[in-house]
């Protein structure tokens, strides 16, 4: 069975992939018109991780196992 969700994915010019932790997500045009005009495909923001941004996500992955 599929739902055509890849299908939409892939029509789509742009998109934002997020996880939980940044909702509130705003996208820089600077750097979206960074991306535009160097043609560039892909772009990830890898940051330094914290063993309390470690602890955090084990506290949430333990409770969305609980709940699902």
């Amino acid at each position: 069975m599929t739902t055509g969700t890849l299908d939409f994915l892939l029509s789509q010019e742009y998109i934002l992939l997020i996880n939980e932790d940044n909702v509130a997500t705003v996208i820089d045009p600077n750097i979206l018109n960074h991306l535009v005009t160097n043609d560039i495909e892909c772009c990830m923001e890898v940051t330094p991780s914290n063993s309390f941004h470690l602890i955090l996500t084990s506290v949430i992955y333990s409770y969305s196992q609980i709940y699902v």
